[in-house]
C-alpha cells in the first residue's frame, strides 16, 4: 500500500487523497513526530497554495523556479496556484506570494504507481530573497546512505490529523530503497528510515530532503500508513538534475 502525501483542502471541508492502491486517505498539515521550526530556519521552503488552500511544500531553486512534486499539480492550470515564501505559516500570513504562471511535469511522471514524480513551478517576477527567503543547492550525485538529512513541512502529526499552521521539521537518516509489495524500488528514489509514528505524512508532499545543506529528495510516498515504521519514499533529485536545468537554466 502506498501513499501520496498530499493535502487538498477546501473551505467547505476536506477532500480525500487516493493511494496507490485504490483507498482514500484523510488529508491533512503537519510531518509526524517532528518539531516546530523556528521562523526563517528553513528560508527555501515554501508553501503552495491550490487558490487559497495550502496543498503541498516545495524549494526555492532560483528567483522564479520551484521544485515539486508532479503529483500535487491535481490536473490544475498554473493560475490556480500561489506559491508562499518566507514564512513558517501554512496561510501565507507574514511571507511573500508569488502567482505561479507556468508548470513543467516530468513528462514520464506517472501516478500510479509513482514514477518520476517532480515538476517545477515558475512565479511572476523574481522572488525578492533575505534572510528569510533563500534558494536551496540541488544534489549532482546521490548520496551517500545513514546520511544525516532533514525534512521540513506541514503534513500530519498523527494519522487522520489534527494539522498546525506552522512548519515542522524532522531528522531522518538515508536508508536503502528496496522493493516492498509491488513497489520496485530504483536508482530514481530514495528512501529514508523512520521509527513508528515519525516521517512525512500527508501535507508533506513536495517538500524539500535536504543534507548538509543540499536538497537531495522530494517528498513523494509513504509505504503503508505513515508513521508505520516503513521507510519513506522520496524523488532523487540528482536522477533528474539534467531535466532540471534543461527546465530552467539552473
Amino acid at each position: 500500500m502506498f501513499r501520496a502525501l498530499l493535502v487538498f483542502i477546501f473551505t467547505f471541508g476536506p477532500a480525500l487523497v487516493t493511494s496507490q492502491t485504490g483507498q482514500n486517505d484523510s488529508i491533512g498539515e503537519r510531518i509526524l513526530g517532528g518539531n516546530t521550526a523556528r521562523d526563517g530556519q528553513y528560508p527555501y521552503q515554501v508553501s503552495i497554495h491550490l487558490i487559497t488552500q495550502h496543498v503541498c511544500g516545495g524549494s526555492i531553486i532560483s528567483p522564479q523556479w520551484i521544485l515539486t512534486a508532479a503529483h500535487c499539480i491535481l490536473g490544475f492550470p498554473p493560475w490556480y496556484f500561489v506559491v508562499h515564501v518566507g514564512t513558517n505559516l501554512a496561510t501565507g500570513a507574514g511571507g511573500s506570494s508569488y502567482q505561479v504562471i507556468q508548470i513543467s511535469q516530468h513528462e514520464k511522471y506517472i501516478p500510479d504507481p509513482i514514477a518520476n514524480d517532480i515538476a517545477l513551478f515558475k512565479v511572476a517576477g523574481n522572488i525578492a530573497f533575505n534572510e528569510k527567503v533563500q534558494p536551496i543547492r540541488l544534489a549532482s550525485t546521490p548520496p551517500s546512505l545513514w546520511s544525516s538529512c532533514v525534512l521540513s513541512g506541514w503534513g500530519y502529526l498523527k494519522v487522520g490529523g489534527p494539522g498546525s499552521d506552522y512548519l515542522q521539521y524532522i531528522n531522518l537518516k538515508l536508508n536503502q530503497c528496496k522493493s516492498f509489495g509491488t513497489f520496485v524500488a530504483d536508482d530514481t528514489q530514495l528512501c529514508t528510515a523512520v521509527l513508528s509514528g515519525s516521517g512525512a505524512c500527508s501535507g508533506d508532499s513536495g517538500g524539500p530532503l535536504v543534507c548538509k545543506g543540499v536538497q537531495y529528495g522530494i517528498a513523494s510516498f509513504v509505504l503503508q500508513e505513515c508513521g508505520a515504521g516503513y521507510p519513506d519514499v522520496y524523488t532523487n533529485v540528482a536522477a533528474y538534475r539534467q531535466w532540471i536545468t534543461d527546465k530552467t537554466g539552473v
